[in-house]
This record gives C-alpha cells, sequence and structure tokens, in this order.
C-alpha cells in the first residue's frame, strides 16, 4: 500500500503514468477498512478500471466459447427440449446458448465466494480446464448438457492448500463426509440418483461459501438449485403436470433422503424460507453413538426391539399395549371359519393368566436368554414359533434397533427425530431380513414335534390355506397364519366336530353382519349370497326355499323345547353354555356362536315353530319384520323361546304348499 502511495506521488507532478492490474478490488474491499485512510491517498491519485462480470462472461462467450451463427441455431433447438423444466431459461435462452455448455450464472456464483481468495483469471481456468475435459465427448441427447459452479467442487476439493484456510476446511471436510455417505449408504433403484445426490451436495458446499458466513442458517431453496445447477433426472420426464414443479419435488425428495442417509448431521433446512444449506455445527456422529450403545445393552432391550419388529410384521397396531398378548384369529380350513385365540410374544410359562383362555395360542419366543419348554407345559393348543437361526446381519439389526429407541428415549430436540429415523431404518431391515430368511431361520414346536417352517406345509401351500389369488402378494404374516391354521386344523376339528361348513369366508369381524343379513331377508324376502351361505351352511334351506325344520341344528333346538314340557319356556342360558369367556350353543359338538343360534331360532320363528321373546317384544311368524327392525344386541341377548300359541304356521304352510299356493298366505291367516 505504501509503494503505491508513493507512485502515484510521483506520478501526479510527472508524465510517467504507472499501469498495474490488482487481482483484488482494493477500493472497495470492507477487509480492508482497517486501513481506510491509506486506501483513500491513493484512490484520489488513481483511475480504476473494474472488470465486472459482464466482462468476462463476454471474454468467456467470445474467446473460450465463440460459436457460429449455425452452431448457435443447433444449441437453440437443443436446450428448447428442456425450457419447460427451468423459471425463465426460455426468456434467457440468448444467454444460454451464448455461454454453451456453461451455466451463465456460474461467474455470479463465483464472485460471490469471497472465503477462497479467488481472482478473476481462476474463473477463467476452471472453465478452461473443464471444457478440456469435455471435448471429447458427445453432446447428451436426453439431458441438457450444461455444467454449473457444482463442477468446481472437485477441483476446489482436490486442492491441498485449500484446506489451510480453516473455514474453507471445514466446509471442503464435511462435503468430503457427505458425499462418501451418499456413495456408501444412498438408497435408490434409479442408479442415475446418487450422482443426482452428489450434485446437490457439491452445490451446497460452493453455496455455504458464497452466503458470507458459513454458519448461516441461509442457502437456496428447491427451486433455486433446480435452476442454477440445471438439475435433471429422466424420471421426471414421465410424470404428468407442470414439468419445472415435477423436478422441483424430485430435488426435495433426494434432499430427504440426503437427510436420512446421513442420519441428520451437516444437513438442514431452514423451515421458514424452505433454504436447504450445509449446517457446519450439526457434527454429532450418530452411528458411532449407537454403535456404542449396542455394546451395552441388556437382554430384555433386545428381547423388546425383537417383539416390536414382530408386532409390525403381524400388522399388530397396538404397539403401546405394555402387556404382551393380543387377541387373534386363525382361519379354520376345513370349516372356511375363524376361531378366536391369543397372539402371544413370549414363552408358554410366562403367559398372563389373568386372560380368559381361547381356542389356541401362537407363541413368539423371545430370542434371548429364552426359558426352556417344560413337558408339561406342551399341549394341543399352542404353537411355537423360535428364531433357531440368525446370523451377524440379524444381530447386528437387532442391537442397533434396540439401541436406537434406547438413545430416542433420552435424547432431545433434533436429536430426538435423527434417533427415530435410524430405529426405523434398522426395524426394516430386521422385518425384510425375516421376510428373506423365515424359511431357514425359523422352527415350529407343536404337540412335541419341531420341524422348520415351512416343512409343516407339505402337500398344500400358503396360497391354498389363506386364498390369495396368483397375482397377489402374500406377506410374512400370511405364511405365520397359514402354518398355525394348517397345524391346528385337527385340534379345531376335535373341539368342534359337527361345526358347519361355510361357502363364505367367516370371521370375527363380519359373523354379526352376515347373521344380520339372514334375519333382514327373513323379514324382506331380499337375500344377499352371504345369507344363502349362512342358512346353507346350518342346513336352513332345501334348494332356495327356506326349511327350519330340516336342519339337525334347528331340530335341537326343537327336541330341548319339546322335552320342556307343554306351556313351559327355555330361556337363553338353557341354550347357551359359556366356555372360558365365551357362549355356545352345544360346545362339544356344535360349538355355534350366539350369532347362529339367533339365525336358527329366527327360521323356526319365521316357520312358525317357535316365538322368541326379548326385551319389550315378543315376535311370532305374525310379527317377524321385527327381526329386521330391532336392535341387533336385543335379539341376540333374547330372554327365551316358547312353542307358538297362534296356529300351527308349519302345518298351514304344508298345506298351501300341497295344494300349490303362496305359502305366505299361512301369515296372513294367521293374522286374520
Amino acid at each position: 500500500m505504501a509503494m503505491l502511495r508513493v507512485l502515484g506521488e510521483v506520478i501526479e507532478g510527472t508524465r510517467f503514468r504507472f499501469i498495474a492490474g490488482v487481482q483484488e478490488a482494493i477500493f472497495a474491499d470492507p477487509k480492508l477498512s482497517f486501513i481506510s485512510k491509506e486506501v483513500k491517498r491513493i484512490t484520489d491519485r488513481a483511475v480504476e478500471v473494474v472488470i465486472v462480470r459482464d466482462d468476462i462472461k463476454f471474454v468467456v462467450s467470445e474467446r473460450l466459447l465463440k460459436k457460429t451463427a449455425q452452431q448457435k441455431e443447433w444449441i437453440r433447438e437443443y436446450l428448447q427440449k428442456f425450457t419447460p423444466y427451468y423459471e425463465k431459461m426460455n426468456e434467457r435462452l440468448d444467454d444460454f446458448v451464448d455461454m454453451f455448455p456453461v451455466h451463465p450464472d456460474y461467474i455470479n456464483t463465483f464472485e460471490r465466494v469471497r472465503i477462497l481468495g479467488l481472482e478473476q483469471r481462476q474463473v477463467l481456468r476452471s472453465l478452461s480446464n473443464h471444457m478440456e475435459a469435455l471435448k471429447s465427448q458427445q453432446v447428451p441427447e436426453d439431458i441438457p448438457g450444461i455444467f454449473s459452479y457444482d463442477t468446481y467442487w472437485h477441483e476446489l476439493s482436490s486442492e491441498p492448500s485449500m484446506k489451510t484456510n480453516p473455514e474453507v476446511g471445514q466446509v471442503i471436510e464435511t462435503g468430503e463426509t457427505l458425499v462418501e455417505r451418499i456413495e456408501q449408504a444412498y438408497s435408490s433403484p434409479n442408479p442415475l440418483e446418487k450422482e443426482f445426490a452428489k450434485r446437490l451436495v457439491a452445490g451446497l458446499a460452493i453455496h455455504r461459501m458464497a452466503v458470507g458466513d458459513i454458519y448461516k442458517e441461509m442457502g437456496a431453496t428447491a427451486a433455486e438449485l433446480r435452476d442454477s445447477l440445471c438439475l435433471f433426472i429422466k424420471t421426471v420426464d414421465i410424470l404428468p403436470g407442470d414439468k419445472s414443479k415435477n423436478l422441483e419435488n424430485h430435488i426435495v425428495t433426494v434432499l430427504g433422503k440426503i437427510r436420512k442417509t446421513v442420519n441428520g448431521q451437516f444437513f438442514s433446512k431452514n423451515k421458514a424460507n424452505d433454504q436447504f444449506y450445509i449446517d457446519l455445527k450439526k457434527t454429532e456422529d450418530f452411528d458411532a453413538i449407537i454403535e456404542t450403545k449396542a455394546e451395552q445393552l441388556a437382554n430384555d432391550s433386545l428381547n423388546g426391539a425383537y417383539r416390536a419388529a414382530m408386532l409390525e410384521i403381524l400388522e399388530q397396531t397396538d404397539t403401546q399395549q405394555v402387556h404382551t398378548m393380543w387377541q387373534h384369529e386363525l382361519k379354520w380350513i376345513d370349516r372356511n371359519v375363524n376361531r378366536q385365540g391369543w397372539l402371544f410374544l413370549g414363552s408358554p410359562n410366562e403367559r398372563e393368566t389373568a386372560k380368559p383362555q381361547r381356542d389356541y395360542y401362537m407363541y413368539f419366543i423371545q430370542p434371548e436368554d429364552a426359558p426352556k419348554q417344560k413337558k408339561e407345559h406342551i399341549r394341543e393348543d399352542e404353537v411355537l414359533f423360535v428364531l433357531k437361526n440368525r446370523d451377524e446381519d440379524f444381530n447386528r439389526y437387532l442391537k442397533y434397533y434396540a439401541a436406537s429407541v434406547e438413545l430416542r428415549g433420552v435424547a432431545t430436540g433434533s436429536a430426538k427425530n435423527t434417533y427415530k429415523l435410524k430405529a426405523d431404518d434398522y426395524l426394516r431391515d430386521m422385518q425384510k431380513w425375516i421376510r428373506n430368511h423365515i424359511a431357514d431361520a425359523f422352527e415350529v414346536k407343536y404337540n412335541g414335534q419341531s420341524k422348520p417352517i415351512m416343512d409343516w406345509l407339505k402337500g398344500t401351500s400358503v396360497r391354498d390355506i389363506t386364498g390369495i389369488s396368483a397375482n397377489e402378494h402374500g406377506n410374512v404374516k400370511d405364511i405365520f397364519e397359514a402354518v398355525a391354521s394348517y397345524i391346528f386344523a385337527g385340534y379345531f376339528q376335535s373341539l368342534a366336530p359337527e361345526y358347519p361348513k361355510f361357502s363364505q369366508w367367516i370371521t370375527g369381524d363380519n359373523m354379526q353382519g352376515a347373521a344380520n343379513d339372514v334375519l333382514i331377508s327373513l323379514s324382506s324376502g331380499a337375500r344377499t349370497k352371504r345369507a344363502t351361505a349362512v342358512l346353507d351352511a346350518l342346513e336352513l334351506l332345501d334348494g332356495d326355499k327356506l326349511k327350519a325344520t330340516k336342519s339337525r341344528f334347528s331340530a335341537t333346538v326343537l327336541d330341548i323345547l319339546k322335552n320342556k314340557g307343554h306351556g313351559q319356556v327355555v330361556n337363553n342360558g338353557e341354550l347357551l353354555d359359556q366356555v372360558n369367556a365365551n357362549l355356545y350353543f352345544k360346545p362339544n359338538s356344535f360349538r355355534l356362536e350366539p350369532e347362529w343360534l339367533l339365525v336358527i331360532l329366527a327360521s323356526l320363528v319365521y316357520s312358525g315353530e317357535l316365538e322368541l321373546s326379548v326385551v319389550g317384544n315378543n315376535i311370532t311368524a305374525s310379527n317377524a319384520d321385527l327381526l329386521k327392525s330391532l336392535d341387533f344386541n336385543d335379539l341376540i341377548n333374547f330372554k327365551h323361546i316358547q312353542a307358538p300359541k297362534d296356529f300351527n304356521t308349519s302345518a298351514i304352510k304344508a298345506l298351501l304348499e300341497l295344494l300349490g299356493m303362496n305359502e305366505g298366505l299361512a301369515v296372513s291367516i294367521q293374522a286374520r
């Protein structure tokens, strides 16, 4: 500065002129404010000729990238295919053509990166180097062949001297970490998306140094990154709607995947303005913390993690329960109906005794410190699924999932969400491993036998049992349930040897609806396919006509009423017996649920064979339409049945049928 001042003083009184090229705008540089007086003395004696960015662009376009009129026309035609993907590219197409293949904003960003102390000549050198590398390549047909400031990242990160600046070195180190994590852990079915993600990181790393303070919560929106980097991926081309918006949405998706890949480290989003930026303060190594925690876990924590994974696989949504038993249903294959049971995450000798007994128990034995099953615990209503063979991959997923869950419980702020993301990843890894290894990993124990899970299904298949069609995809839950259903088939038969067989699959969820369909059909005459299936299974049809007395189930009811004596009633409790927590009609043979007993009784009422007494009403053949209008719960909790006091409607119907007349007239005759 002293030398420049002296030269200025000498020149002022002579005909001598001194011309110098200075690589920084020293008269306008705020970093030199501490010597402003010296700068002022030089300014007063000098004439400044500033090379502005437009001049640099002119040099680049007219010297480095000079094109003929024909070449410009080719480039214009080429770029017009991509203008719908970028905001204002069409309006600035002349700039894009003149600067092709350099993005017009490349130089603007370069000038803002003051932290690097770059000279204008560095811009030209960098562009020249990149152009030299491109000379031997063909212009791509399906993507815009434009490069932007993100390409400088490779030059910057490979220059050792750049890391001597502490701030620059920190950005470079962080950017390299992000790129490495993407290379190793970024997951996408599209291999080009990984390179897409790396370009985003490179662009954000350069942008990090272009905002003055490298720790400032300031970055670029997805739309800004799209336009300033000319990012493109072919998968968005097939999407309907606004092409530029689709590309912007894809960038948001990839940025989200990057954040997930690096566990939230070094990567943030300003919610106030939707700007993404590299966050140099987020330096916590969550993977290392999880790994350390995993080595310290007790077996109870690992068993809890296994339970959580199995609950997801078995689609038990109420995972917040503190107990380990869940209500469950299995298909009784031969009768096409579900049986009620319990799903248990644990061993038989740990079963909760406070829970009412049901038809069966499915146990998923804990992998760590599982207690040995005693012989006296071997029962025909229990099947055990044991994870017998697991490899190091599964053990790692299990430990890391358990560690992530525990760490999440004590974490605060953004770390809490990061541990949740990690836990979700390890849980998915566990589930995927179980799906891929179920045939070899699980053994099933039943009634003293132990075999690999799929060996129990010899002679049948999961699709045959579950009814899954060939074009549908089953899941692991289907396999577990199909094996249990097949194993328990004989046991279910022993519980209810005379249970009806349904042509439609009846579950706990649709049983009441199926019974109600019958009640409505008896009142209105319109019969659904499901109502027909129920009536047919309960042997109440002769062809398509209702014949209530034909059924062995209804005959048993009438015998009970007959044996009661003339004028006597049969109470609800005399027809239904309690077995454990459930009520059944003839539990040792028919084992019919109250819903099916109600259907039988309603059919007998409609046929004039008996009367049904419910709260506030006595239902007979003459007012059978009450079966449709009364509350189902009132009907199923009926008070008693009794012999009809009116005409023998059944005999009248038989006579009308013999005479070829409408059987429905029997009710009209009785009403008169």
